[in-house]
């Protein structure tokens, strides 16, 4: 009777454990498939991210919007930067070659800006220093929109427009050309048309801060 009341009792225990023994793997498997899914990220979720970080770099290079004529001026730039020794000087400043110099310029850019206020803006190009930009080619648009290059009015009676030749644009839109120690102002005359000089006068009109303007890297293509 002992023999078998002990039987019944360990098969009552190893039933029991039968029974118990499949929830606690269960929990076990749902523990784990949990974590798995809180720690990896779902395909979603890096969608979104790789979303935001290209939207952000989009954002940092956008640039101006160019007239088409003024596109072309900045292809001619891209392509003197890519090939050096095929600088036309009719269509890109020679002053170019400065950007070789990297402990002085920090590379070639432009910007938009209406100096004169004619509703018009003007496409500059010009050197970065480390605390300042040289201008060294400057257009308009006139007429019907026809490109007008306005360093054309110095270029064959001096050094090119930049470190020797430098043209400061004024705040009342003239423009303070200074050369071998001697300045001279100008301002655009749509009947020349270009830059002509005007009469001397007795307090010129502050410098216009050109660090003020946004500026566009311009990239060897």
């Amino acid at each position: 009777m002992k023999r078998v009341k002990y039987l019944g009792l360990l098969l009552g225990a190893m039933t029991f454990l039968a029974a118990c023994q499949p929830a606690d793997l269960q929990s076990t498997t749902t523990e784990t498939e949990t974590s798995t899914q809180t720690s990896a990220p779902t395909e979603s979720e890096e969608i979104s991210v790789g979303s935001s970080e290209q939207e952000a770099g989009s954002s940092a290079q956008q640039g101006f919007s160019l007239p088409v004529i003024y596109q072309d001026v900045i292809g001619n730039y891209q392509a003197s930067l890519a090939q050096p020794e095929a600088i036309n000087p009719e269509q890109v400043s020679t002053q170019l070659f400065l950007v070789h110099q990297p402990e002085i310029y920090a590379g070639a850019f432009y910007s938009l800006y209406d100096f004169n206020q004619d509703g018009v803006e003007d496409l500059i190009i010009a050197l970065k220093k480390s605390d300042s930009y040289v201008l060294i080619d400057l257009y308009t648009l006139y007429g019907g929109g026809d490109l007008l290059r306005l360093v054309d009015s110095f270029r064959h009676i001096g050094p090119e427009i930049g470190e020797e030749a430098i043209l400061r644009p004024l705040q009342d839109g003239s423009y303070l050309y200074e050369v071998a120690g001697q300045s001279k102002l100008y301002q655009y005359d749509e009947h020349i048309p270009g830059l002509g000089p005007v009469p001397e006068i007795e307090a010129e009109s502050p410098v216009f801060d050109l660090n003020s303007l946004t500026w566009i890297q311009i990239e060897a293509q």
